[in-house]
């Protein structure tokens, strides 16, 4: 059964987004996981620093894993 989940993601000292392309690449990497968890996406806000998202989901910490993995990777390997 799906549930609501209110999701954080946080990059503590060093910004999450620093031009808009990594701002476009989250927002992908965002709607692939939600599609590849069969999870919707309620509600989303993107800061410099951190991430707030609402998910309907059967699977948060798969999503949420997903999702930060997927974007760590980009995020380290561009910079």
């Amino acid at each position: 059964m799906k549930e609501s989940y209110s999701i954080c993601f946080t990059s503590h000292d060093e910004v999450m987004f620093r031009d808009e392309a990594d701002h476009g690449m989250f927002v992908n990497i965002l709607a692939i996981e939600a599609f590849r968890t069969q999870s919707e996406i309620l509600s989303d806000a993107e800061m410099s620093n951190h991430v707030h998202l609402n998910a309907f989901t059967r699977q948060p910490t798969q999503f949420a894993g997903r999702t930060r993995m997927s974007y760590t990777k980009y995020f380290n390997g561009k910079y």
